[in-house]
């Protein structure tokens, strides 16, 4: 499940100050061959929007293409691609290009730091980001037997 408040007047004829809330299924792919690891992931989105003018619901489908390299033990190239479709009429909604450069911190954390070109029907933007990723599993066992 996923929520999000955000502001959508920057594509035509969209409302600021709109709500999401989004249920999604996805299929996760991920292979390696050499030092490249490869991750393809397929998301089904099913999506209802409060535009606080008018509610509507939404279905769309993504696929991202993502590819990881390492430099060394500690420094990476990661670049991904993920293309978005509204199933209402398959019309194109927005595609991300990224590309980074990261650091392991951990052998549970990553720090990331790259350029995403956004971009939508009506206009693209240009983004640096800086991103942290900590793995967590939580299939592990208690490790206190007192709680």
């Amino acid at each position: 499940y996923g929520y999000l408040y955000w502001d959508r007047s920057f594509e035509d004829n969209d409302n600021p100050n709109t709500t999401e809330h989004r249920i999604n299924e996805q299929i996760y792919l991920k292979h390696t061959a050499g030092k490249f690891s490869f991750i393809q992931r397929l998301s089904f989105d099913h999506r209802w929007i409060d535009n606080k003018t008018s509610y509507e619901t939404q279905s769309r489908i993504r696929y991202r293409f993502h590819v990881k390299h390492p430099i060394n033990n500690a420094f990476y190239l990661s670049v991904f691609d993920e293309i978005m479709y509204n199933l209402d009429g398959f019309e194109f909604q927005q595609n991300r290009l990224y590309g980074a450069m990261g650091i392991k911190l951990s052998d549970k954390a990553n720090l990331e730091l790259g350029y995403l070109k956004w971009s939508f029907k009506t206009r693209s933007f240009d983004r640096l980001q800086i991103g942290i990723s900590i793995k967590t599993d939580w299939r592990q066992k208690n490790l206190n037997p007192n709680i």
